[in-house]
Protein backbone atom coordinates (compact mmCIF):
# COMPACT_ATOMS: atom_id res chain seq x y z
CA UNK A 1 0.00 0.00 0.00
CA UNK A 2 2.60 2.37 0.76
CA UNK A 3 5.69 3.31 -1.48
CA UNK A 4 8.34 6.00 -2.23
CA UNK A 5 5.92 8.68 -3.34
CA UNK A 6 2.43 7.83 -1.18
CA UNK A 7 1.62 6.44 2.32
CA UNK A 8 -1.23 5.74 4.33
CA UNK A 9 -0.60 6.44 8.19
CA UNK A 10 -1.00 3.06 10.17
CA UNK A 11 -3.54 4.06 12.12
CA UNK A 12 -5.85 4.75 9.28
CA UNK A 13 -5.12 1.73 7.22
CA UNK A 14 -7.84 -0.35 9.32
CA UNK A 15 -10.35 2.03 8.03
CA UNK A 16 -9.77 1.47 4.58
CA UNK A 17 -11.31 -1.98 4.80
CA UNK A 18 -14.36 -0.87 6.47
CA UNK A 19 -17.80 -1.28 3.99
CA UNK A 20 -18.70 2.15 4.76
CA UNK A 21 -15.55 3.93 2.95
CA UNK A 22 -16.63 1.56 0.07
CA UNK A 23 -19.92 3.13 -0.19
CA UNK A 24 -17.87 6.33 -1.01
CA UNK A 25 -15.55 5.25 -3.22
CA UNK A 26 -17.49 5.77 -6.58
CA UNK A 27 -18.82 8.68 -5.25
CA UNK A 28 -15.65 9.74 -4.88
CA UNK A 29 -13.69 8.74 -8.04
CA UNK A 30 -14.11 12.50 -9.53
CA UNK A 31 -11.93 13.84 -6.71
CA UNK A 32 -9.73 10.76 -6.73
CA UNK A 33 -6.83 13.32 -8.57
CA UNK A 34 -6.88 16.00 -5.79
CA UNK A 35 -7.32 13.21 -3.37
CA UNK A 36 -3.94 11.52 -4.33
CA UNK A 37 -1.92 14.52 -3.55
CA UNK A 38 -3.23 14.47 0.28
CA UNK A 39 -1.24 11.00 0.28
CA UNK A 40 2.12 12.39 -0.93
CA UNK A 41 4.62 12.62 1.66
CA UNK A 42 4.77 16.78 1.15
CA UNK A 43 1.46 17.28 0.04
CA UNK A 44 -1.99 19.26 1.44
CA UNK A 45 -3.42 17.35 5.12
CA UNK A 46 -6.67 17.46 3.13
CA UNK A 47 -9.69 19.89 1.70
CA UNK A 48 -12.44 21.01 3.03
CA UNK A 49 -16.66 19.81 1.97
CA UNK A 50 -17.14 23.21 0.71
CA UNK A 51 -15.43 21.59 -2.04
CA UNK A 52 -17.44 18.79 -2.81
CA UNK A 53 -19.33 17.79 -6.02
CA UNK A 54 -22.86 17.96 -5.70
CA UNK A 55 -23.12 13.82 -5.99
CA UNK A 56 -21.18 13.57 -2.53
CA UNK A 57 -23.44 15.59 -0.63
CA UNK A 58 -26.45 13.28 -2.27
CA UNK A 59 -24.48 10.41 -1.01
CA UNK A 60 -23.51 11.55 1.89
CA UNK A 61 -27.68 12.80 2.82
CA UNK A 62 -28.90 9.36 1.20
CA UNK A 63 -26.64 7.39 3.19
CA UNK A 64 -27.48 9.50 6.37
CA UNK A 65 -31.35 9.27 5.62
CA UNK A 66 -31.58 5.43 6.33
CA UNK A 67 -31.29 6.04 10.31
CA UNK A 68 -31.42 9.83 10.75
CA UNK A 69 -34.73 9.60 13.05
CA UNK A 70 -32.86 6.42 14.93
CA UNK A 71 -29.90 8.90 15.37
CA UNK A 72 -31.53 11.44 16.78
CA UNK A 73 -33.54 9.46 19.57
CA UNK A 74 -29.84 8.50 20.34
CA UNK A 75 -28.87 11.71 20.57
CA UNK A 76 -31.30 13.02 23.06
CA UNK A 77 -31.08 10.12 25.45
CA UNK A 78 -28.79 11.96 27.47
CA UNK A 79 -30.48 15.50 26.79
CA UNK A 80 -33.99 14.74 27.80
CA UNK A 81 -32.85 13.52 31.49
CA UNK A 82 -31.99 16.93 32.27
CA UNK A 83 -34.22 19.36 29.93
CA UNK A 84 -37.93 18.81 29.66
CA UNK A 85 -38.03 20.99 26.45
CA UNK A 86 -36.26 21.94 23.63
CA UNK A 87 -37.49 25.27 21.72
CA UNK A 88 -33.83 26.77 20.09
CA UNK A 89 -31.79 23.58 18.59
CA UNK A 90 -28.60 24.36 16.22
CA UNK A 91 -27.10 21.71 14.45
CA UNK A 92 -23.27 22.04 13.48
CA UNK A 93 -22.35 20.77 10.43
CA UNK A 94 -25.83 20.13 9.14
CA UNK A 95 -24.95 18.61 5.19
CA UNK A 96 -27.46 18.51 2.94
CA UNK A 97 -30.04 18.40 6.40
CA UNK A 98 -31.07 15.55 7.19
CA UNK A 99 -30.76 14.62 10.46
CA UNK A 100 -31.66 18.87 10.90
CA UNK A 101 -35.06 17.17 9.44
CA UNK A 102 -35.01 14.69 12.10
CA UNK A 103 -35.12 16.90 14.40
CA UNK A 104 -38.08 18.86 13.01
CA UNK A 105 -40.31 15.74 13.21
CA UNK A 106 -39.25 15.22 16.64
CA UNK A 107 -39.67 18.73 17.86
CA UNK A 108 -42.11 20.62 14.97
CA UNK A 109 -42.74 23.25 17.31
CA UNK A 110 -38.90 24.25 17.61
CA UNK A 111 -36.63 26.38 16.06
CA UNK A 112 -33.97 24.86 14.50
CA UNK A 113 -31.26 26.63 12.86
CA UNK A 114 -28.77 23.74 10.36
CA UNK A 115 -25.57 25.29 9.57
CA UNK A 116 -22.92 23.65 7.24
CA UNK A 117 -19.66 25.34 5.62
CA UNK A 118 -20.83 24.03 1.71
CA UNK A 119 -22.71 26.05 0.07
CA UNK A 120 -24.08 23.04 -1.71
CA UNK A 121 -25.57 20.95 0.80
CA UNK A 122 -27.46 24.40 1.82
CA UNK A 123 -28.92 24.89 -0.99
CA UNK A 124 -29.98 21.03 -1.01
CA UNK A 125 -31.10 20.96 2.14
CA UNK A 126 -33.65 23.93 1.96
CA UNK A 127 -34.83 22.04 -1.35
CA UNK A 128 -35.62 19.23 0.15
CA UNK A 129 -37.14 20.80 3.19
CA UNK A 130 -39.43 22.91 0.78
CA UNK A 131 -40.40 19.71 -0.30
CA UNK A 132 -41.59 17.59 2.63
CA UNK A 133 -43.18 21.44 3.83
CA UNK A 134 -40.84 21.98 6.76
CA UNK A 135 -40.52 25.24 7.91
CA UNK A 136 -38.88 25.48 11.37
CA UNK A 137 -35.25 25.12 10.04
CA UNK A 138 -33.20 28.03 8.97
CA UNK A 139 -30.22 26.79 6.98
CA UNK A 140 -27.16 29.17 6.60
CA UNK A 141 -24.10 28.94 5.36
CA UNK A 142 -21.47 28.96 8.34
CA UNK A 143 -17.81 28.47 9.34
CA UNK A 144 -17.98 26.26 12.43
CA UNK A 145 -14.67 28.24 13.87
CA UNK A 146 -16.48 31.76 13.84
CA UNK A 147 -20.34 31.63 14.55
CA UNK A 148 -22.30 34.75 15.13
CA UNK A 149 -21.46 35.73 18.84
CA UNK A 150 -25.18 36.73 19.23
CA UNK A 151 -25.97 32.71 19.45
CA UNK A 152 -24.06 32.33 22.38
CA UNK A 153 -26.44 30.95 25.10
CA UNK A 154 -28.95 31.00 22.52
CA UNK A 155 -29.37 27.27 22.25
CA UNK A 156 -31.12 24.46 24.26
CA UNK A 157 -29.84 21.52 22.44
CA UNK A 158 -26.17 21.82 19.88
CA UNK A 159 -25.40 18.74 18.13
CA UNK A 160 -22.40 18.37 15.87
CA UNK A 161 -23.29 14.61 13.99
CA UNK A 162 -20.79 12.71 11.93
CA UNK A 163 -18.79 15.95 11.36
CA UNK A 164 -15.70 16.96 13.85
CA UNK A 165 -13.92 14.57 11.96
CA UNK A 166 -14.46 16.33 8.70
CA UNK A 167 -13.06 19.79 9.90
CA UNK A 168 -9.86 21.06 9.14
CA UNK A 169 -9.44 23.14 12.49
CA UNK A 170 -12.03 20.53 14.68
CA UNK A 171 -9.97 22.69 17.81
CA UNK A 172 -11.31 26.04 17.14
CA UNK A 173 -14.60 24.93 16.50
CA UNK A 174 -15.01 23.55 19.55
CA UNK A 175 -13.63 26.08 21.33
CA UNK A 176 -16.77 28.54 19.59
CA UNK A 177 -19.25 25.96 20.15
CA UNK A 178 -18.47 25.69 24.26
Amino acid sequence: MDSDNYFVPESLKAGLQETQSAFFFPVLAPLTTKAKTCFMKEGPQGYDFGEAFPEVVDAMDERMSLNADMVVEQLLLPVTEFKESLRTILDLGSGAGCVSRAISRRYPDADIYAVDYSEIAIEKAIETSEVQGITNITFLKEDLTSLPKEWTGKFDWVIMYDVLHDLPDHSNAMKEVM
